[in-house]
């Protein structure tokens, strides 16, 4: 491992637009870094069409292989944002031999429930995952939960939106599988595991093991759905870590109950309260969501953020069979 230069590589994928918060960041952190010269002046320009997100992953890998000597390899989104000193924080703690891979503290949305007017409700999640066990007992990756603010924190997986990588990670797994490092794979459900997640997989069987820093803090610009549920959320009650079911109709009486726009939000509040004891930390519950035009059932009989393929039929569970009439929706309980 000795003559490595210390260099990192950026990589990104695109196509053909990229997010304005991603071009000023990028020329924030490339002046940023002109006096100490830790990334390389020519980023890895990935074109990548629909679909090929894991194929692109995978050749920007063997370009950073084959065609640079630097020493790490960084993939950032071209829909994130970031601070100018991103990646020295990241090098600050990424090590070769103990972090040889690291994350930035990163956001993505799950759609959660239908807004009832034919969009959707969005549950935000950070990218952080551990292992857990499907309903046969076999691994699966699950939500993180609650972390640490401003620590470098062990996880089995996170997102490749803003993603710190040493090159003998890639250089032990190509000697081991070969040049498919993000190919996606079945979990033991038949679910599509994403790229970032495999990889992230085959790391750890490799021993490898990810952290998240989740003090570098990143922005992800998506598209949202407003309505007033939201405005009076935020009006009423700042930042609320849950997404609002449509289909409660305990939740849509309150938000019509009282004269003004507080009293209406306070209703809604105890509501809530009384619902699910706590507002501070949920969890999706239970969740149904079109898949090549059939739903995939989950059940919300798990514990500690397992989000797992229910293993039986919709009627032989009375969660399933309830929600089966539904066409998308989520619920949230408290952990």
């Amino acid at each position: 491992m000795t003559g490595l230069d210390g260099v990192v590589q950026i990589a990104y994928l695109h196509r053909e637009q990229v997010s304005h918060s991603w071009v000023e960041s990028m020329r924030g952190m490339l002046e940023y870094d002109l006096p100490h010269g830790r990334i390389a002046r020519k980023p890895l320009n990935l074109r990548c069409g629909a679909g090929l997100v894991a194929q692109t992953r995978n050749y920007g890998a063997k370009l950073f292989l084959d065609k640079t000597d630097h020493e790490w390899l960084l993939y950032v989104d071209t829909d994130m944002g970031f601070a100018a000193d991103s990646v020295e924080r990241l090098l600050e703690v990424a090590d070769p031999a103990d972090r040889p891979i690291v994350g930035a503290l990163c956001f993505a949305f799950m759609e959660s429930a239908h807004d009832g007017m034919g969009g959707w409700r969005r549950t935000i999640v950070p990218t952080m995952y551990k292992m857990g066990k499907d309903s046969n007992g076999k691994p699966s990756f699950c939500y993180f939960g609650d972390y640490e603010e401003n620590s470098v924190t062990k996880v089995a997986a996170t997102g490749g939106a803003f993603l710190l990588i040493h090159r003998s990670v890639l250089e032990k797994l190509r000697a081991d599988i070969g040049d498919h490092w993000f190919d996606m794979v079945y979990d033991h459900a038949g679910d599509v595991v994403g790229e970032d997640l495999a990889f992230c997989g085959r790391a750890l069987q490799a021993g490898f093991v990810p952290v998240v820093h989740t003090g570098v803090k990143t922005t992800h610009h998506k598209e949202v759905w407003l309505q007033e549920q939201d405005y009076l959320i935020q009006a009423g009650a700042g930042s609320v870590p849950i997404a609002l079911d449509p289909f409660d109709p305990g939740e849509a009486d309150a938000l019509q109950t009282g004269a003004t726009d507080v009293e209406r939000i306070e209703n809604l509040m105890a509501y809530l309260r009384d619902k699910h004891e706590q507002l501070a930390r949920v969890e999706v519950a239970s969740v149904v969501t079109p898949v090549l035009g059939e739903r995939v059932q989950h059940c919300n009989a798990r514990t500690d953020y397992e989000l797992i393929a229910h293993p039986y039929a919709p009627a032989e569970c009375d969660e399933c069979a309830r929600i089966a009439e539904i066409p998308t929706r989520a619920e949230v309980k408290p952990v």
